[in-house]
């Protein structure tokens, strides 16, 4: 399994989502999310093991305005579902 730091994935994902609010596809906003927070981190947040675990697979698309909110929340939902399930099989493999 992959840990990853809470709150440098939470802050990719506010500029991800931030960043397909306006019509960008899905690769090129999570690549310039990435490359923002890389901007704005300080250097100790810079190593791979802080932004390399958010990634985008299946069909690149722009999303339309109106799309966005049913998105976004499919977004979370699954990001949430996969910190509770690493959370648990880390858990498991601990005790």
């Amino acid at each position: 399994h992959w840990d990853v730091d809470e709150q440098t994935n939470s802050r990719i994902l506010e500029l991800f989502y931030n960043k397909i609010s306006k019509g960008a596809n899905l690769s090129s906003s999570l690549s310039e999310a990435k490359s923002d927070f890389l901007h704005q981190a300080p250097e100790e947040l810079r190593h791979p093991f802080y932004w390399a675990g958010v990634g985008i697979s299946g069909v690149d698309f722009p999303i339309r305005r109106s799309n966005v909110l049913a998105i976004t929340w499919k977004f979370v939902l699954v990001f949430v579902m996969g910190y509770i399930l690493v959370r648990h099989l880390h858990m498991a493999n601990h005790q």
